[in-house]
């Protein structure tokens, strides 16, 4: 990585960035999804439509805390 293009440093471990695979787990049932946006206590996930229809939500996506998921 350049010196223009380095990441800024995170505050947690093993921190999920923009088109990085995430498991979390929502209504007990785990959940993988592809974050969009990452922001520095939580981030955006796009979810699978079967998720979205399981959860019984409006959107595909959804806010997960840095605290609540692992990097598949």
């Amino acid at each position: 990585m350049s010196a223009k293009t380095k990441r800024a440093k995170p505050s947690y471990k093993n921190i999920a960035f923009a088109g990085d695979l995430v498991k979390f787990t929502r209504m007990n049932k785990e959940i993988i999804g592809t974050v969009v946006i990452s922001r520095e206590n939580s981030f955006i996930v796009e979810l699978e439509k079967k998720d979205v229809a399981f959860l019984d939500i409006e959107s595909d996506r959804t806010v997960v805390s840095h605290h609540n998921y692992q990097l598949v």
